[in-house]
């Protein structure tokens, strides 16, 4: 049976979960369960539950909510991944962001010795060459795959690569106020 506790539990990055997980979940718990995610994160098409609406089988009384405003990036930044993405974020950010391209010869200049834990270069772990590259040149500190920095913020990120569009969303919206996109031949 059911444990007799009916409090609440709150699982977070939930688009990364197997819907089997979930079932798992609400088979085991009384509790009201809260999930929060972004479909638009789950960076692993084979790892995750793909689409929230699966959830409704799971419990009664399911309820969506959206959040569709921006809170974390510079407007500058929002309104960047807005226009290569196809999405509609409002920004509710700062202004004074900066977005700027970069090649990925120039980044040990840009970083200047800088390993800042407010500071991220991101890479593909698929793009091999870049990946070999940046693990020459960077200071591992400050250096993280996609996958890595998913969950995390930085003052600045250097977006290095080859990168799907999602890894683009994920990588991208890490950044709070300057995004550079180093790319081979900038």
């Amino acid at each position: 049976g059911k444990p007799e506790f009916e409090g609440a539990l709150f699982i977070d990055e939930g688009q990364d979960y197997f819907e089997n997980e979930y079932r798992l979940i609400a088979e085991c718990t009384r509790a009201t369960v809260n999930v929060y995610g972004d479909e638009n994160q789950q960076i692993d098409a084979a790892r995750g539950i793909g689409s929230f609406s699966k959830l409704d089988a799971l419990w009664k009384n399911v309820e969506h909510y959206s959040l569709n405003e921006n809170y974390r990036n510079a407007r500058e930044i929002t309104e960047y991944v807005n226009g290569l993405l196809g999405m509609s974020v409002t920004s509710l950010g700062l202004e004074g962001g900066v977005v700027k391209s970069l090649a990925l010869s120039e980044l040990g200049d840009a970083l200047g010795g800088d390993t800042d834990d407010r500071v991220a270069v991101i890479y593909s772990a698929a793009d091999e060459a870049t990946a070999a590259l940046l693990r020459k040149t960077v200071p591992h500190d400050i250096l993280y795959t996609v996958a890595e920095a998913k969950g995390m913020e930085y003052e600045r990120v250097y977006a290095c690569g080859a990168l799907t569009d999602t890894q683009k969303y994920v990588a991208y919206t890490r950044a709070l106020g300057e995004l550079y996109i180093c790319k081979p031949n900038a």
